[in-house]
């Protein structure tokens, strides 16, 4: 139902010798089944434009959401049966 954690992120590039770190402490929650809430803080970062929409790697606070859906997670709706 909970998990405490930290994360962390190296973006590199090995031609011209640059590297790139995020890295900090989360808390999640599991309020329901299937979807996590989780608050986090990135004591550094960076910008990553390309990335930014799948996980948070700027420096502060962060907020993420995220559900699972598979077959059976719209299956009230009596989609796909005969």
């Amino acid at each position: 139902m909970f998990e405490i954690g930290a994360t962390g992120t190296l973006r590199a590039n090995l031609s011209d010798d640059v590297r790139s770190f995020s890295y900090g402490p989360f808390v999640g929650v599991s309020p329901v089944r299937d979807v996590l809430i989780t608050i986090g803080y990135n004591v550094d970062g960076f910008r990553d434009a390309d990335f930014q929409a799948a996980r948070s790697t700027q420096k502060g606070i962060y907020a993420a959401a995220r559900m699972k859906f598979d077959a059976d997670t719209l299956s009230f709706l009596g989609i796909g049966q005969r």
